[in-house]
């Protein structure tokens, strides 16, 4: 390390002048784009045989277009400098934003500077992360309007914390916000809808014609705990009704569905022995019927 906290991967590096010029990414060079061109084909020819459908399109298009970005022969785009002449080719990319990590993570830096430029207000944030059982990451996961009513009720839910602790303080009229990010998958590429909140550490408030930041104290264990025990009563009863309904709709299909066996499958990943299985809230309380006695963390 050298003086004023700057980190050298090997001795002399940060004295080193910058690379030069421009180096065309390969993504034909990588495990998973070999993983996906030798597989990928094989692996949807046989779970179209499963059920004479298979994946949806868009499933299949987002594999398609991930081995076709950032190769030159797929197509490129001729880059001339006015000054130098130099020329270089820069090959189109996909613009998914499912499997191509190149796309993703130009969407995330672009998202990133968008929100920090244009979005965000001067003020100190705090990241919630919020996680569901197993049982419910499938659903989550197949139905997009659970998934918003979900991710809305833990921003009400931190919100109305925010507004209480305001008021106790004695500040009027105090307004919360808060930017949602779902995340589809956990460390082990598993199948984890789960929710990264991104909210002010603070209140804003009415300060004559404009608005001023009251930063609240730093939450405690207690605070985090009512707020889940919220979030997971409101949760359980909608739940609870859910499946009455569906117990009771005669209209329901039953069949094969190969995207439902692959998210289920990917959902139930390997865990170590020495961690165990923590009990599920949502899951003890629609055994008794949708009565919560206690919060409890979800694994």
């Amino acid at each position: 390390m050298l003086a004023g906290g700057i980190y050298e991967r090997t001795s002399g590096a940060a004295g080193q002048p910058l690379g030069g010029g421009y180096q065309r990414r390969e993504p034909e060079q990588t495990v998973l784009h070999e993983l996906v061109s030798r597989h990928a084909q094989t692996m949807l020819a046989e779970l179209r045989d499963a059920d004479g459908r298979g994946l949806p399109r868009y499933v299949e298009r987002e594999l398609v277009e991930y081995l076709r970005c950032g190769i030159l022969a797929h197509g490129f785009a001729r880059v001339r400098c006015t000054t130098c002449h130099d020329e270089i080719v820069v090959a189109f990319s996909c613009k998914r934003r499912g499997l191509c990590p190149s796309c993703t993570a130009r969407r995330m830096a672009g998202t990133t500077a968008h929100l920090v430029d244009h979005v965000l207000p001067r003020a100190p944030y705090r990241q919630w992360v919020f996680t569901v059982p197993k049982a419910l990451r499938l659903r989550l996961a197949r139905d997009p309007a659970w998934t918003t009513w979900v991710g809305n009720l833990a921003v009400r839910a931190i919100g109305a914390w925010q507004r209480r602790v305001a008021r106790q303080r004695g500040l009027r009229a105090p307004r919360t916000g808060a930017i949602t990010f779902v995340q589809r998958f956990g460390g082990l590429v598993n199948l984890n809808v789960h929710f990264h909140l991104l909210i002010p550490d603070g209140v804003f408030v009415d300060d004559d014609d404009r608005l001023a930041f009251a930063l609240h104290p730093v939450p405690t264990s207690a605070d985090v705990v009512a707020i889940l025990d919220r979030i997971v009563r409101r949760l359980v009863r909608r739940l609870v009704r859910r499946l009455a309904d569906e117990a009771r709709d005669d209209s329901v299909e039953e069949g094969v569905d190969v995207l439902a066996q692959v998210q289920a499958e990917t959902a139930a990943t390997w865990r170590s022995p020495q961690n165990g299985n923590r009990p599920c809230a949502v899951s003890n309380a629609c055994a008794r019927g949708g009565r919560v006695s206690r919060c409890t963390p979800a694994s």
